[in-house]
């Protein structure tokens, strides 16, 4: 999670981590451009596409599906894992996309 907050610092948004949330959004970046809504999680197993992503997080997934028709907040899930390290995956309310341009789609 400090690995995030300090990545989202770097690119100037004010990170802002939620200790107990009741939807799957655990740390939010502030800037004056917009928020950015992020699930950040470790996986002990390997998470390589978004297809998998949503195998294992299938409740979660669909959950933030359905935010991002309704909010105007750049929604995204950032995953560790140990086999495929950091992985960015943008939210839609058709599906996930693997962020390309990560870092640079934060500027």
């Amino acid at each position: 999670m400090y690995e995030a907050m300090d990545l989202l610092s770097t690119y100037g948004y004010l990170p802002v981590r939620l200790s107990e949330p009741s939807i799957p959004i655990n740390l939010i970046g502030l800037k004056k451009t917009g928020s950015l809504l992020i699930f950040a999680l470790r996986s002990r197993l390997p998470v390589s596409s978004a297809a998998k992503l949503r195998e294992l997080y299938t409740g979660k997934v669909d959950f933030l599906r359905g935010m991002a028709g309704k909010v105007l907040d750049r929604i995204m899930i950032w995953v560790y894992s140990p086999a495929c390290g950091w992985r960015y995956y943008l939210v839609y309310p058709g599906g996930l996309r693997y962020d390309l341009d990560f870092p640079r789609s934060l500027e």
